[in-house]
């Protein structure tokens, strides 16, 4: 394709790097990709063909699309006449206070009825609730100028770094610089890099000068000096619309304490440390709980060194080539026409289109379940039509078809799905219908647990695969969604497994509340179901690696439901998965 991203002011940020790796991904994989600019060629760049708009008109041929990044350039790609247009959207510009004088200009320019990619998923349905916009995420590549340094432990006297704009109302700078100072009041004699692509003012001078300032500093630099850092604070406020300096940070092994915001939520997924926004004591005391503690240290920087692997420029580039095609798609022929279209974030069909029907009436089953040992389950054969699970598995993504989150240590060792990866149309609207309300109200009425609701992240949830060797120990799962806020109540396990054998094992056993035995243990058979509720104790897994034949896996699509709160005997802190022994020698 002929793809043309237009952008206004060239300047070394972070949006503009993004824009960049964008388009050269789209040209290693095969796409004539041009950047359209108001200024010079940026010298950092890695792209071929610039235009300078403020030197020339643009002499191209007819482009399949044309991506407008800033708001401004919403409303200037209809001037240029090059092509169908799309939106890459990075935050909401009419959100920041600064903007507020142009505010009608930018709603006006969010009114058109483009495509819309964006970098964050969080943005998706507000553009879609507000602006009618169809949108489809696609992150950022990681530079892989980002890297560790060998570390075991922070400095003496450690280097804590902050970025962004001071000026910025959304950057937050001065909350970072006062968790600084209070951690130097405290007896840490900590060292401040700041980093901006505005020069040092007099004003965050007067606040608290920084021991070493970089001031638009090209990439390998800005790398050079994050390696050695020892902390990363993000104080950012709630319009950020990804906050790139936090990914950089977690590839090249350094710890963050970051703002409890959306964006920033789905960046770290547990990788880092998350508090309350303009809090600046509360963010002293989170970095000094990181600098007193090595092993919490070096916990916390490996958690970020495995996250950030998802952003590799391998895992993002198909998600963006294939987000590019349908933006391309849906600029040239809109659908219906429709100025403002309903929002969907997977599959391209009407919800209309399709129903999902369950074949069990769960009402009658509710007995059964809830008086179910070792705690509330049932295991359903046949719950859904052979003929849409047969199209599911014909759908399912091989091992090499789709960028997995590959998961090898020793309590699992299986492929999970990501939000952001590819699948196949039939794929992608099971997991919508599973979300929709038909299958909320049978659940319901099948487990007694009111006021369901499913989760769009689809997070840690999706299409399963695990390999010959593979297994997932014995666990009891999270139990709080930190994005949503909300309480994990429910999992729905469809198994899609033809043809296997008893001594392939996959079981998945459910075992008593004291780790004594497994209760239950349920073969992975096509078209079974399993439900059962989640708690601190509803210990499951299948602990033995598979011992199916090469060329097979066991393939599962798993569903995760909350509720806005649960009962208090089954209250506890948030935690992350909770992993137990069954075996003489595990782990």
């Amino acid at each position: 394709m002929r793809i043309s991203y237009l952008l206004p002011f060239p300047e070394l940020n972070g949006g503009n790097k993004v824009i960049f790796q964008h388009a050269q991904l789209l040209v290693e994989r095969g796409h004539e990709v041009t950047v359209l600019g108001e200024g010079p060629w940026p010298r950092w760049a890695h792209i071929e063909r610039w235009i300078d708009l403020t030197r020339e008109a643009p002499a191209l041929p007819p482009q399949d699309l044309v991506i407008a990044t800033f708001w401004t350039t919403l409303e200037r790609a209809p001037q240029l006449a090059l092509g169908p247009l799309a939106h890459f959207c990075q935050g909401y510009e009419g959100a920041l206070p600064h903007n507020a004088r142009d505010l009608p200009r930018i709603e006006a320019a969010y009114a058109r009825p483009v495509p819309t990619l964006v970098v964050s998923p969080h943005l998706a349905p507000m553009l879609a609730e507000r602006f009618g916009r169809e949108c489809r995420a696609v992150p950022p590549p990681l530079d892989p100028l980002f890297r560790p340094a060998a570390r075991e432990r922070p400095h003496r006297a450690p280097w804590i770094a902050v970025p962004g704009i001071f000026e910025s109302e959304v950057k937050d700078v001065p909350t970072a610089l006062e968790a600084i100072r209070l951690l130097r009041d405290g007896g840490i004699p900590c060292r401040l890099l700041r980093f901006s692509i505005f020069p040092l003012s007099d004003a965050e001078r007067a606040l608290l000068p920084p021991d070493r300032y970089l001031h638009a500093v090209e990439p390998q630099e800005l790398a050079d000096a994050l390696r050695e850092c020892d902390l990363l604070i993000l104080p950012s406020r709630e319009a950020e619309g990804f906050g790139l300096p936090l990914l950089e940070a977690m590839a090249s092994g350094v710890p963050a304490v970051a703002s409890r915001i959306p964006s920033v939520e789905i960046i770290a997924d547990g990788a880092a440390r998350l508090v309350d926004a303009r809090d600046a004591a509360v963010f002293a005391g989170a970095c000094r709980e990181l600098l007193d503690d090595a092993a919490h240290w070096r916990g916390q920087r490996d958690r970020g060194l495995v996250r950030a692997r998802d952003y590799a420029a391998a895992v993002v580039a198909p998600v963006l080539e294939e987000a590019v095609t349908w933006a391309a798609e849906r600029a040239a022929h809109p659908v219906d026409g429709a100025p403002n279209r309903p929002y969907r974030v997977r599959g391209e069909r009407p919800r209309e289109e399709r129903r999902v029907e369950l074949k069990a009436n769960p009402a009658e089953l509710r007995p059964q379940y809830q008086g179910a040992s070792p705690f509330p389950h049932i295991a359903l054969d046949g719950l859904f039509a052979d003929e849409l699970l047969e199209e599911l598995l014909a759908a399912f993504p091989r091992p090499d078809d789709i960028p997995w989150q590959r998961f090898e240590s020793a309590t699992e060792k299986k492929l999970g799905w990501v939000h952001t990866a590819p699948l196949r149309p039939a794929m992608r609207e099971f997991l919508w219908q599973m979300s929709a309300p038909p299958v909320l109200q049978f659940l319901e009425a099948l487990t007694g647990i009111e006021g369901l609701i499913p989760d769009p992240y689809f997070g840690g949830a999706g299409p399963h695969q695990i390999l010959p060797g593979g297994f997932l120990k014995v666990h009891a799962d999270f139990n709080w969604h930190p994005l949503l806020r909300l309480d994990r109540r429910l999992n729905l396990l469809v198994y899609l497994n033809k043809d296997w054998r008893e001594e392939y094992g996959g079981h998945l056993e459910l075992w008593d509340r004291e780790m004594k035995a497994a209760e239950r243990c349920i073969l992975p058979l096509f078209n079974r179901t399993v439900v059962f509720s989640t708690t601190d104790f509803s210990y499951h897994g299948h602990p033995r690696p598979l011992a199916c034949p090469e060329g097979m896996t066991r393939k599962s699509v798993s569903f995760y439901y909350y509720t806005n709160g649960r009962p208090d005997e089954e209250r506890s802190a948030p935690h992350d998965t909770l992993f137990r022994k069954t075996h003489e020698g595990d782990w």
